[in-house]
């Protein structure tokens, strides 16, 4: 017998994708394979990449083409991004704000409190630093199903750190949303 809590298709499709995302090596193509697995996210990877907001003089049809565009940086955050979103549909929208604000949060100290060239694993820590509450799961199991640099993992699960900002960042994000000024 196995007490572990199950999840439901869509989510264990999300969890693969960021689990993908997270690998220290981004492999386009695979993270490719496991994007077309969710059609939903394929949808909104194409909206997002042909929006205004870029300005591409052609339209992005293809995952491949979008992915490149993007780089690996802004795929690791769009995605993530992406997945909390979707990770979340049964739960408050006010979690997924929480996690996204811890991230971006957490990446805007990064400048000060550690390597800018870090701002990504800053965003992720402060992302994942809710994915349990998402998920309805222990923090531990989710975290070793993903990959992420040991240093975050640590920070993730209270382990001391010697990389400069990454805990302060995260324990700054945590005060700030509790308005504990000092």
């Amino acid at each position: 017998i196995v007490a572990a809590r199950q999840l439901r298709g869509f989510k264990l499709n999300y969890l693969r994708i960021l689990k993908e995302v997270s690998n220290p090596e981004l492999d386009f193509a695979r993270v490719e394979e496991v994007v077309k697995a969710e059609v939903s996210f394929v949808h909104k990877l194409l909206k997002y990449v042909n929006s205004a907001n870029f300005g591409w003089k052609h339209k992005v049809e293809s995952i491949r083409h979008a992915l490149a565009l993007l780089g690996e940086l802004e795929v690791r955050k769009w995605i993530s991004l992406a997945t909390f979103a979707g990770i979340a549909r049964d739960k408050p929208q006010q979690l997924v704000i929480d996690a996204v604000l811890r991230g971006r949060f957490a990446e805007s100290l990064s400048r000060r409190l550690g390597p800018a060239s870090r701002s990504t694993d800053f965003f992720l820590l402060g992302m994942y630093s809710l994915i349990d509450a998402l998920l309805d799961r222990p923090l531990e199991e989710i975290i070793e199903e993903v990959h992420l640099a040991g240093d975050v993992r640590d920070v993730l699960l209270g382990k001391p750190v010697t990389t400069r900002g990454l805990g302060e960042s995260l324990a700054l994000a945590k005060a700030y949303e509790q308005a504990d000024w000092q």
